[in-house]
């Protein structure tokens, strides 16, 4: 048997993890499986370019071309993935299954937030900027709906609760994104990853006006969404207050919060590398993507 049936067989064995590349939100994992005691009966074969596979979090069927897998991950069985086909399917294996299954997806709706709640106050540019934080994909509300982007959100939130994301990987797609292009030949990925420090020093080589000035809007653009949103945050806990110090110093932070890019200029950036590895002092600490 050639690796496609071998796959088949196994994902008809056991639920599993599958990392694989989504054009929009980059690398994604989640749990599927082919289990027909969980799934029910489908009808993928081999060759096909895409497989329809059986969500256990969202009990749905999703559609992944089998050229966008990246990694399977057998987390829910205790054999070798060559031994998996041999599995006799009774009925405790089938209630480890079962078990299994519901610790996945009380362990994302346990961490998941409420997305409309989370970003209500946000324009659909806002819930752009979001997107290029979390994958370094430049969206335009003109040609996606506010429920598409609120949707890919969610699914951002998912791969953030099951996945360990590569945020060097982030920089680099926002970077492609703005214009701005990383030599292929700094890229050296270990096990996947990038250095923090092998790609900082790859844009501290970048020095062109063009690429900083290009790198620079996005990034403050990126800047003033959090300034935006530290200062709802702080808008709230004045609405909540009732001491007049308190009311002070919350005017007086929001000022703050609200000034904070005042001072910075282009000029004391030498480097697209200056600029991803520069945060406001009052923002801190600063996302996980700043270099």
């Amino acid at each position: 048997m050639n690796i496609r049936e071998n796959l088949l067989i196994n994902f008809e064995k056991c639920i599993f993890g599958l990392i694989w590349t989504d054009n929009t939100i980059g690398d994604r994992k989640s749990y599927f499986t082919l289990l027909e005691q969980i799934a029910g009966p489908h009808t993928n074969k081999p060759v096909s370019d895409t497989w329809r596979l059986y969500d256990v979090v969202s009990n749905k069927w999703v559609a992944i071309k089998f050229n966008t897998i990246k990694t399977v991950l057998w987390e829910s069985v205790d054999v070798h993935p060559d031994e998996i086909q041999s599995i006799a399917v009774d009925g405790d294996y089938l209630s480890k299954q079962s078990d299994f299954q519901y610790v996945v997806s009380d362990m994302v709706v346990k961490e998941m937030p409420d997305i409309a709640e989370k970003y209500k106050a946000h324009t659909d540019e806002d819930l752009c900027t979001e997107i290029l934080c979390c994958t370094g994909n430049q969206l335009h509300p003109v040609s996606h709906t506010r429920d598409k982007l609120l949707q890919l959100l969610t699914d951002i939130e998912h791969t953030k609760i099951v996945h360990v994301i590569d945020h060097t990987k982030i920089i680099a797609s926002l970077l492609k994104a703005v214009g701005v292009g990383v030599p292929a030949d700094r890229m050296v990925y270990v096990n996947d990853q990038v250095g923090r420090d092998d790609i900082r020093e790859a844009l501290n080589d970048i020095t062109g006006d063009t690429d900083i000035s290009l790198t620079w809007e996005a990034w403050k653009t990126i800047i003033d969404l959090h300034i935006k949103q530290h200062i709802r945050d702080l808008q709230d806990e004045l609405a909540d207050t009732t001491d007049v110090e308190d009311i002070e110093e919350i005017n007086v932070a929001i000022e703050l919060v609200g000034s904070a890019l005042e001072e910075t200029d282009i000029k004391q950036f030498k480097s697209v590398g200056d600029v991803c590895h520069f945060w406001p002092p009052l923002l801190y600490p600063p996302p996980s993507f700043v270099l």
